[in-house]
């Protein structure tokens, strides 16, 4: 019975959309106003009919699908639009397509993160394990965001793909599960499509899922470096580039498209930074790396990819609230009145996530531990120099411009510092057998300080770890007694 209303419908809605003619430009079809709003009133005139009602009441007792799904179905499938054009569609396809939307029990989801600020060799996509960072054209980005049938049915989903083309993406998928409809017990079954539920886009990481976070964190670590005295920021400033938005697109066809992104936010500039001239307004470029700097880049991405494992994150929470703490300072707004100090306390703040403890003498304890585990190659009275900026800054005292020169070095310490950890946690991680045995942050700071006149490399640390760490650590005398290698 329901292939049967499916495929009246069908028919006629092939019959009213192909009547309606819209010229071509290009190798993309167009919609002049007057034929969008006659394409947009033949829809809606359509899902007025007894016939798409008896479709949708059908479908609701079958797959307890709502009217306004089974809108979305048609308009977001492309059905419409095919019909507009006279394209051929066949039935057995369509109809095998609209079973499959109700039954979906997961989804491909992609998140789209566009790199501000930043550039990379002449390439069109630099593939990775679990992310990729690409390139879009103009054709391919509308495409992606389904910029035509957005235009006629959601309007607030269309997007700039003028200026977004222009950047580079950081994409990441996931298979998610398909929460539209659950049951909370037999009798009882909600359908989420009735709330209407939009996204929101947000470059909170907190809110996304953990492959995004980890390929982020991933990016952040890499030893991002200003050209001296480039567009006003000299050797003494230190920023990284920007996220503006993550955006979500998934192939569930009976939800609507998330929201367009906000390209306003796109910082961009009226000139050709390398010529000088004034071709038109192109995305701000600070990070132009080369072929050189962009092998570098992705050398380094492909050794670190390995230490980004979502079990050692899950194992070691200090380990992925360090990670937000760098983000935290990676990302901070370098147009605010004093960027540089707000960037410089995030940074310190990871550095004793990771290294400190509340107890007193803690910058003297802090540099000895960076000493031996051979983070930081600074003075020990530069080192108390950038405490002190940090320290007055807790206390309310105002950011200095000459302080600035301290930035890089916080920034320096704090990537260097989470570098060392996540490689002494997989170490860990890869030879631990008894989950309930496993070793803390306390244990390891433990360890660095019995040794005071040696330097810890990674490899060296982890022969210095006890093979039973539960009953070392329960030993109130062990500091005086030999570690197992």
């Amino acid at each position: 019975m329901l292939d049967k209303e499916l495929y009246d419908y069908f028919v006629l809605a092939q019959k009213e959309l192909s009547q309606i003619k819209e010229p071509e430009r290009g190798n993309i079809v167009y919609l002049v106003p007057s034929q969008k709003a006659r394409v947009l009133a033949t829809v809606e005139h359509l899902e007025s009919l007894e016939l798409f009602n008896a479709l949708v009441q059908i479908t609701k007792l079958k797959y307890c699908g709502r009217k306004y799904s089974i809108k979305n179905f048609f308009r977001r499938s492309g059905f419409y639009i095919s019909c507009l054009d006279n394209n051929e569609i066949d039935f057995d396809y369509f109809r095998n397509l609209y079973h499959e939307a109700f039954q979906k029990t997961n989804f491909i989801t992609r998140y789209l993160a566009p790199l501000e600020l930043v550039d990379f060799a002449p390439r069109k996509e630099i593939i990775f394990n679990s992310f990729s960072i690409k390139r879009f054209t103009h054709d391919e980005l509308s495409k992606e965001c389904g910029n035509r049938i957005n235009n006629i049915f959601y309007q607030n989903a269309v997007w700039d793909v003028k200026k977004l083309s222009m950047l580079w993406y950081l994409e990441v998928q996931k298979t998610e599960e398909n929460l539209r409809v659950f049951q909370t017990n037999k009798n009882q079954v909600i359908n989420l499509d009735d709330a209407n539920i939009s996204i929101t886009i947000n470059r909170n990481l907190a809110i996304y899922p953990i492959p995004i976070k980890l390929a982020i964190y991933t990016l952040i670590l890499y030893n991002w470096k200003l050209p001296e005295n480039i567009y006003g920021y000299g050797a003494d400033t230190w920023h990284g580039f920007k996220i503006p938005f993550i955006f979500k697109l998934n192939d569930d066809l009976l939800s609507p498209p998330n929201p367009s992104p906000d390209s306003s936010q796109i910082i961009m500039t009226p000139y050709d930074t390398s010529t000088g001239e004034e071709p038109g307004n192109t995305p701000l470029i600070l990070f132009d790396l080369n072929q050189i700097e962009t092998a570098k880049f992705i050398s380094f991405i492909h050794n670190q990819l390995t230490l980004m494992d979502e079990k050692v994150l899950g194992n070691w929470p200090f380990m992925e609230t360090a990670l937000g703490y760098l983000d935290k300072a990676f990302f901070e707004n370098v147009y605010s009145v004093f960027p540089g100090a707000e960037q410089l306390l995030w940074h310190m703040t990871t550095i004793e996530s990771l290294l400190g403890e509340d107890e007193q003498g803690l910058i003297n304890r802090l540099y000895k531990r960076l000493k031996r585990i051979n983070v930081i190659n600074i003075s020990k009275t530069q080192f108390d120099n950038l405490y002190k900026i940090r320290s007055d800054l807790v206390h309310g005292n105002q950011w200095k411009q000459k302080d600035g020169k301290y930035l890089y070095e916080a920034r320096n310490i704090a990537m260097r510092s989470c570098l060392w950890f996540l490689r002494v946690l997989n170490y860990i991680h890869l030879r631990l057998h008894d989950i309930k045995n496993i070793p803390l942050r306390n244990d390891i700071l433990t360890i660095i300080d019995l040794e005071e006149d040696r330097r810890h490399s990674v490899r060296r640390l982890i022969e210095l770890l006890p093979d039973d760490f539960a009953s070392f650590f329960a030993n109130k005398n062990h500091k005086n007694e030999p570690i197992k290698s």
